[in-house]
């Protein structure tokens, strides 16, 4: 019997797009990695540490969005003291000149 991981794996499989490596490694990682892992993945970090494209993984990831696996939000960190800044509007709303803090 499939788990419900498998299935949705199988579905980016069924795209042809990525060697099935890389989708058993993504699939073993989601399974096995710690949640605060899963919840602040850096998708350029996780394709150096398998080494795999970057571009191959962004597109792993987009698709996995897509099949259900994972939820991909992008936030930015503040560069002076590290906690994840949100901005309703998106990048656009932020100001150039404004900090998150005062560090």
């Amino acid at each position: 019997m499939t788990t419900h991981l498998d299935t949705r794996l199988d579905l980016l499989r069924e795209t042809n797009l990525f060697p099935p490596g890389l989708i058993d490694r993504f699939g073993k990682w989601i399974a096995t990695a710690p949640e605060e892992k899963l919840y602040r993945i850096n998708v350029l970090r996780w394709a150096k540490d398998v080494g795999a494209d970057e571009n191959l993984v962004i597109d792993l990831f987009l698709h996995a969005t897509q099949a259900g696996i994972v939820d991909m939000v992008w936030s930015l960190l503040c560069t002076q003291c590290g906690i994840l800044v949100n901005s309703q509007g998106g990048l656009r709303a932020m100001s150039r000149g404004k900090r998150h803090c005062r560090l």
